[in-house]
């Protein structure tokens, strides 16, 4: 009886979590690793689904776009990693590496949507940005709208800080797969 049980719940792992993303396309090696797994699975076999606690990973010259329910669109390219951490309550990802483009849709009635890395926190309503997630720092460029961005700074012989700042970059054009190296104006604003 308890073998039937196991095996049922093993053949049905994974059926009960709500897709909260798609990816509508990718190229080269992208895979997803599952809530609570170690090993990822092609995003085909996978069947393209997002699911809170799941990780997206693109490997060497490989790209995937993907859709979320609520409208928002992103942009994983070469080696990254997203995982998506809550899209009930507050619709939260962590980019782990890499770089990630984010077009968020602003949504009555749901609250913001968080941008989590290793040095930062971004804070969104309804704007176009890049987080690139490199050794030691977290590089944040918006193409359109504002962003709210918290770092973590480490102060020799202290605990960690965090400063806060509110960035608007201001591009004028439309540009290729890459921002430019330097927008043409930055207000910052340090609380």
């Amino acid at each position: 009886m308890w073998l039937l049980v196991l095996a049922l719940l093993l053949l049905f792992r994974g059926g009960f979590s709500q897709e909260v993303g798609r990816v509508e396309k990718y190229s080269g090696r992208v895979d997803v690793v599952r809530s609570g797994e170690l090993r990822g699975v092609p995003v085909g076999e996978a069947g393209g689904k997002l699911s809170v606690g799941d990780i997206l990973r693109t490997k060497f010259k490989s790209y995937a776009f993907v859709s979320f329910v609520d409208g928002s669109r992103v942009e994983v390219f070469e080696l990254s990693r997203l995982k998506v951490l809550d899209y009930k309550v507050l619709r939260e990802v962590n980019v782990e590496r890499g770089v990630v483009k984010f077009e968020v849709v602003s949504k009555k009635g749901v609250k913001g949507f968080r941008v989590n890395t290793k040095h930062a926190i971004i804070g969104v309503k309804g704007t176009v940005f890049w987080v690139y997630v490199l050794p030691g720092y977290t590089k944040v460029v918006v193409e359109k709208g504002k962003v709210d961005v918290s770092y973590k700074l480490k102060l020799p012989n202290s605990k960690w800080q965090v400063l806060k700042a509110s960035k608007l970059l201001i591009i004028p054009e439309p540009y290729g797969d890459k921002p430019p190296n330097q927008p043409t104006s930055v207000r910052v604003v340090v609380q």
